[in-house]
């Protein structure tokens, strides 16, 4: 129903919100690994 397809896009923009953040952070831990 409607509630579900709202559940579900909310889920997975902030499913996606969370796997940018994840690759983000850990672009930076690289860098910085890889600068020393």
């Amino acid at each position: 129903g409607l509630v579900a397809e709202v559940y579900l896009a909310l889920l997975t923009a902030y499913v996606g919100d969370a796997h940018r953040l994840t690759l983000g952070w850990r672009r930076q831990v690289f860098v910085k690994c890889a600068r020393f």
